[in-house]
């Protein structure tokens, strides 16, 4: 019996030594990177709060679709997103993947990225991007908005 309550201790201990230790330690900044990295054991961070708000005022058919998440693992956003489309049929998203860069989102209900327009990832409305779904982990009761924006490239 001592044996197997070892085993779960080394077992527990290890767990959450090891999801502690890489879950964001800062939020994304302006700089073009984030520090997360996923934690080798997958799901494991914390559980959260989320609102995931897509908005499209610029071309019919206009939405503002949100969907609250309520005590989910925190994670990646993409995979944040994945839960959302789950739980709302109504959201749907497309994302592309880029050797080097991560995850991009394609479309969001059928609302194609172009050279002109793209989603503009903002969290509790500030206004700049402030870095890719790939890479940025929300915090409890946080609010992602998704606002399709013009391009400051087209």
């Amino acid at each position: 019996m001592k044996h197997h309550r070892l085993i779960l201790f080394v077992f527990i201990s290890s767990y959450f030594l090891l999801c502690q230790s890489k879950l964001p330690k800062k939020k994304c900044v302006n700089v073009g990177y984030c520090d997360f990295q996923q934690p080798p054991c997958g799901v494991c961070g914390r559980k959260i709060n989320l609102t995931i708000t897509a908005i499209n005022n610029l071309n019919a058919p206009y939405f503002n679709i949100s969907v609250t998440l309520v005590n989910v693992y925190q994670r990646r956003l993409s995979s944040m997103m994945e839960e959302a489309a789950n739980k709302l049929s109504s959201f749907r998203f497309k994302l592309n993947y880029y050797p080097n860069l991560g995850y991009s989102i394609d479309s969001i209900n059928d609302l194609v990225k172009t050279n002109e327009r793209y989603w503009l990832l903002t969290n509790n409305g500030a206004g700049d991007d402030f870095c890719g779904i790939h890479n940025y982990v929300p915090d409890h009761e946080e609010e992602i908005i998704l606002l399709y924006s013009p391009s400051s490239f087209g």
